[in-house]
């Protein structure tokens, strides 16, 4: 992971890993048993208060729970929760513990080791304060919430905290320890089901100290290594101060900083605000292949904002399972070229299933609709399917390096594993420097990536390039892998404003791919060159490492450079068993810098030369039956087929074979 800061893009390598910075560490450090290990117990509950002698009603029971409902009983409550198990605790009424939180006098001690059921009857505990001025590893409470740490063995139900203030204010660290921090738990392995934060929650002084990590901040629990359900995050939630920009995962998530096992059913309808760090509606940080995300939302009027990081509706970090997932609400990456993503800023393990964006995505530099980075490596295997934008993405940016994607804005594999986008679709207008209708850009080194039976029907409009399914697909140097665009098609359309563009109705530059069983229907308008279905093909490899096959284009096509029914501009490769019916403009608007310019059904110009590649090209069982229409004086060259052949270089050769025209020229 890179150190630059969390929640960052340097904390997305390119194959997809983590940092060394994780949560697993922390799990076996809490025995179920704290009471018997020699380490000394902190005293909890709330400062300045008596402790009840004992609860007015209840005997602890499934069917008797211990009442609570006096600030004394909750004291109480404190003390008992971290010697007993398997009690029962019940709130009888809405408990208030400073009168407000802008100057507030109780600080809370939380709760440890909890074992117990407690069901808060839909009561509230009203403005909690936590000041934490000293962490000792020696004591548990290195963990922040109404509860510092929940066992496995635990259940918190039907519980609202309203309001919220931590505070930290660290000058000493005994030794060396991992914080995390959550409203209603810090650390939980609980059952935690129904369970609400509203009002106002703030996490400040947030700043860095010698021998402290704040690892996850989450509106309902730091890290959670057991379930919880059915439960919303409704404050308005922010967190200040530099955070440890040494820590690679630091950041906050609506529900959890760091999910470990089970999150289903659960809602941010609340503002998250980062200051340092990333920021999720759902979860900063999914730890591993056994982290499941599911049927959870960020609804519409919820906000999510990062000042200097990633934002997702989501999570941030992902592996493992996201299913049934919404992102309805408004995501914001405030720092330049950073990503905004609706589901997840990144995934590197796992599978994204029927997860859909119907939000606002604001940012200066890389906007996508449901991934902003998939990154594989080593076997592992990443399963995006099914997933749809309708969201209209839009970024500020026209620099090089920002992008828009309607689906998945880079996918790089390192490893020898799959990448398998399929059945996904965007109906969102994107625009953008350099637009994808599914994907951004694809590099493949060794793995095997199939793309397939996705579609857009959006409108994209760019500045210097454009695809309705795939912008780049392995640019540069050679790949090793397997990567396949099959079966996509596009039907929006497409309109680029730069000159030194590329632009296609599935891809724009395409080596080391196949393209197959894809098709084009939408308009295509360039001020550079444009095609159907590739514009770029072949400038790196031989004669059968780049291929389109069985594809064909019915929309118009316009350009003031190379035009073509299905590739622009031919420099190896292979095109068979493709067609044109759509009309082939070579555009009017044009001046004297683009003369020489080249139409075709099939192909505008084929260039070889053998220097990056094999200088082989073969254009075999096409046709063209669509209109090629000379709107430009300076276009010098056109065909039914091809517009231009041209070729230099020992070895270089074109095979044309079984092609025939009967369109209009």
């Amino acid at each position: 992971m890179g150190t630059e800061g969390p929640g960052t893009e340097e904390d997305m390598p390119e194959d997809g890993t983590e940092g060394s910075g994780t949560e697993d560490q922390d799990t076996d450090k809490i025995p179920e048993n704290p009471e018997d290990d020699g380490q000394s117990m902190s005293a909890c509950g709330l400062a300045g208060h008596e402790v009840a002698q004992e609860f007015a009603k209840g005997s602890g029971t499934q069917e008797d729970p211990y009442q609570i409902g006096t600030i004394e009983e909750l004291n109480l409550f404190s003390q008992e929760a971290s010697k007993s198990s398997s009690k029962y605790y019940e709130l009888s009424s809405n408990i208030r513990l400073n009168e407000n939180l802008e100057n507030p006098v109780n600080s809370w001690t939380p709760i440890e080791n909890f074992r117990g059921h407690l069901d808060g009857g839909s009561h509230r505990i009203e403005n909690l304060y936590i000041r934490l001025e000293t962490v000792d590893i020696n004591i548990y409470r290195r963990d922040i919430g109404l509860f510092s740490y929940a066992s496995s063995s635990a259940s918190i139900s039907n519980l609202i905290v309203d309001n919220a203030l931590f505070e930290l204010d660290v000058k000493e660290v005994t030794g060396s320890a991992d914080l995390t921090m959550g409203v209603l738990a810090g650390r939980s392995y609980a059952s935690i089901d129904n369970c609400t934060v509203s009002g106002n929650v703030t996490m400040r002084n947030l700043n860095p100290v010698q021998g402290m990590n704040i690892t996850a901040m989450g509106g309902i629990v730091g890290f959670n290594g057991g379930t919880v359900s059915n439960s919303t995050m409704k404050a308005v939630m922010e967190c200040s101060g530099e955070i440890n920009t040494n820590y690679a995962n630091t950041g906050i998530g609506g529900i959890a900083g760091t999910n470990r096992d089970t999150l289903e059913y659960c809602v941010n309808s609340g503002q998250v605000m980062m200051e340092q760090g990333g920021a999720a509606g759902i979860v900063y940080y999914m730890y591993d292949e056994t982290s499941v995300v599911q049927s959870c939302r960020n609804d519409e009027g919820a906000s999510v904002t990062s000042l200097t990081g990633i934002a997702a509706g989501i999570t941030i970090l992902g592996k493992g399972k996201i299913a049934d997932c919404r992102n309805a609400g408004t995501v914001k990456a405030g720092a330049e070229n950073k990503t905004a993503a609706g589901i997840a800023g990144s995934f590197s393990e796992g599978i994204i299933s029927q997860c859909i964006n119907e939000g606002i995505l604001e940012g200066t530099g890389k906007l996508a609709g449901i991934v902003g980075y998939a990154g594989q490596s080593g076997t592992d295997g990443i399963t995006i399917t099914g997933c749809e934008n309708n969201g209209d993405l839009v970024t500020g940016d026209t620099t090089w390096n920002g992008y828009v994607s309607g689906i998945v804005g880079d996918i790089s594999c390192s490893g020898t594993g799959t990448v398998k986008i399929s059945a996904c679709s965007n109906k969102g207008r994107l625009s953008g420097n350099h637009v994808g209708g599914i994907i951004q850009s694809i590099s493949n080194k060794k793995a095997e990536v199939l793309v397939s039976e996705c579609y857009n029907e959006g409108t994209i409009e760019a500045v210097e390039g454009a695809a309705g399914i795939a912008w780049k697909v392995n640019s540069g140097s050679e790949q090793q892998g397997s990567t396949v665009l099959r079966g996509c098609y596009n039907l929006g359309e497409i309109t680029v404003s730069g000159e030194s563009s590329y632009t296609g109705g599935i891809a724009g530059s395409v080596d080391y791919a196949g393209v197959e069983q894809c098709y084009n229907a939408g308009r295509i308008k360039s001020n550079g060159s444009a095609a159907g279905i590739v514009d770029l093909l072949g400038f790196y490899g031989d004669a059968m490492s780049a291929r389109i096959e069985k594809c064909f284009n019915l929309g118009e096509v316009s350009a003031r450079r190379e035009a073509a029914g299905i590739v622009a501009d031919l420099n190896g490769g292979t095109v068979s068993a493709c067609y044109n019916m759509g009309k082939i403009i070579s555009d009017k608007e044009v001046d004297s810098s683009h003369a020489g310019q080249a139409v075709g059904g099939i192909a505008g110009k084929c260039s070889l030369t053998g220097t990056s590649n094999a200088g082989e090209a073969v254009v075999e069982n096409c046709f063209n039956c669509g209109v090629i229409a000379v709107e430009n004086e300076q276009a010098n060259y056109a065909g039914g087929i091809i517009g231009d052949a041209f070729a230099s270089g020992e070895g270089t050769t074109l095979t044309l074979k079984h092609c025939y025209h009967v369109g209009k020229l």
